[in-house]
């Protein structure tokens, strides 16, 4: 007697009395099952997918056979036997009528006895094909986290966004004032500062700090509000400077955060910089947010460093999280992270107005009082600062010193861009330290301007080899400069004494 065959998935496994054996045995080797989308099948599972097959299969030979049967004018005339299969004991029962002895084999059973038998190795080598899980499409290609936009994947819901004031949609012209894409005159311009550093080299640059570290505008007569708010100060040797600080006009108690103004020539957008909020400071820190009517949050330091604490939280830790600040509702709406930046989405409910969007990055490894290993992260930055029409807040710890450094590098990028040189870089510290007292902090973060103006040049004229290898050559000594002194040798044992 041959026996029926079933299939999985159209293909033929093995005989109706045996599958369930294969099929342990095969769970039994470490074969595993699965969809043609790669999800597992549990055993028990195929077992019943299996059986149900079979018995729809039985099903539809018997509808077949009933049709053959009408046709044949109910199932046999005269001198003819018909053999067809018994559901209950799978045995052939004979049908006969007259004194004839035809015998008429009906098309299912036909179709049957044309069906392949499969062994046991062939069907253990057709569930392995089945098993077999295609391979994972290629990934996508990785972003590029020196030059990728800071707000690339940051995405809230349309419907949210069409609610909410949005920055990022609210950019300004920047034709003719853009360094990513000078004219010829201005790329001349940026090629003369570029080859003015490299005559002075890092050394040099480092030795013409030395002429302006000490310069500041007359702080005591322009620091009362300063010394009158001693608690919202988090050093108090870090001036905040009358003329330029940003007064806190919404009517609420206290006018005073350690903030100020950096604008006007040659800069094309205007800049906050500010501490590191203190506890008591992170309310005042939103209102003048919402005052200013901010859309870029630049934090150049953790929250602790070497041990020391630098800069409160003031945005919510999760996603989703919202925090209530003073009188404004902050909701963290998603973070992305790269390998330099953590980079988030805020919204900001206010009061009887519309609500807003401000984007927050924070530059991860900027050492203290240091400079970063890269510069084209802080050229991205600077691209977002320079298309909105918003402020954009800038803060480390203190608010000077790698805050300086990154106004800095627009400032001479702009100065640049619409004057022609030669150019003076202390000329550059004095401007900017008569609006935010103390910027830039260290030698090696003045002479990491140039070393940045000098990337982007690179950047611009990717097919000299020349100006590449005179890139890496200021960034070799950069390198030297900024490495942190070796640590003090061990103190030697005492001698033992004498006897």
């Amino acid at each position: 007697m041959k026996r029926r065959v079933v299939s999985l998935r159209k293909r033929h496994v093995v005989s109706t009395h045996s599958w369930p054996v294969a099929l342990k045995r095969l769970v039994r080797d470490g074969v595993s099952f699965t969809k043609g989308n790669g999800t597992p099948i549990i055993f028990d599972t195929l077992m019943r997918r299996m059986r149900l097959e079979t018995s729809q299969r039985s099903l539809r030979r018997r509808k077949k056979m009933s049709k053959n049967k009408d046709e044949d004018g109910g199932g046999g005339g005269r001198g003819e036997k018909t053999v067809t299969d018994d559901k209950n004991s799978g045995r052939a029962r004979k049908a006969s009528s007259g004194s004839g002895t035809k015998r008429k084999v009906s098309s299912t059973n036909n179709e049957k006895s044309e069906m392949p038998q499969i062994t046991k190795a062939e069907a253990v080598t057709k569930a392995e094909a089945v098993t077999k899980v295609e391979p994972p499409s290629p990934a996508a290609p990785p972003v590029n986290t020196d030059t990728a936009e800071l707000t690339h994947g940051l995405t809230i819901s349309e419907e949210l966004r069409s609610k909410l004031y949005d920055p990022e949609r609210d950019e300004r012209s920047i034709k003719g004032r853009n360094p990513d894409e000078p004219t010829a005159e201005q790329l001349k311009r940026m090629i003369s500062f570029v080859n003015q550093c490299l005559t002075s080299g890092a050394r040099g640059l480092i030795e013409e700090f030395d002429a302006v570290k000490t310069f500041n505008v007359d702080l005591p007569a322009s620091t009362a509000t300063h010394q009158a708010n001693p608690t919202k100060n988090r050093y108090r040797d870090i001036f905040c400077i009358e003329p330029s600080r940003v007064i806190l006009k919404d009517g609420k108690e206290g006018d005073y955060i350690n903030a100020n103004w950096v604008r006007g020539p040659p800069f094309l957008n205007d800049f906050i910089c500010t501490q590191g909020p203190l506890e008591g400071t992170i309310n005042d820190f939103w209102r003048m947010v919402v005052q200013e009517q901010v859309g870029y949050i630049v934090m150049l330091c953790d929250l602790v460093e070497l041990g020391k604490k630098k800069c409160e939280k003031y945005i919510p830790d999760k996603e989703g999280e919202a925090v209530m600040y003073g009188d404004y509702k902050v909701t963290l709406m998603k973070t992305l992270v790269d390998g330099h930046f953590i980079n988030s989405v805020c919204t900001i409910d206010i009061p009887d107005k519309q609500s807003r969007i401000v984007y927050h990055h924070q530059w991860k490894n900027w050492p203290d009082r240091g400079v970063p290993l890269t510069a084209l992260a802080g050229l991205r930055v600077l691209r977002h600062a320079r298309l909105t029409k918003c402020p954009t807040i800038i803060h480390c710890s203190a608010g000077v010193g790698r805050t300086g450094t990154l106004v800095a590098i627009e400032y001479m990028l702009q100065t640049i861009i619409t004057t022609d040189g030669p150019y003076d870089m202390r000329e550059m510290v004095k401007a900017l330290r008569n609006q935010r007292a103390h910027a830039i902090q260290t030698a090696p973060q003045y002479a990491y301007v140039a070393q940045a103006i000098l990337r982007k040049m690179v950047s611009l004229d990717r097919s000299s080899p020349q100006a590449n290898a005179k890139y890496q050559q200021f960034a070799g000594e950069m390198k030297e400069i900024s490495a942190p002194p070796p640590p003090p040798p061990p103190p030697s044992e005492p001698a033992p004494a004498g006897p």
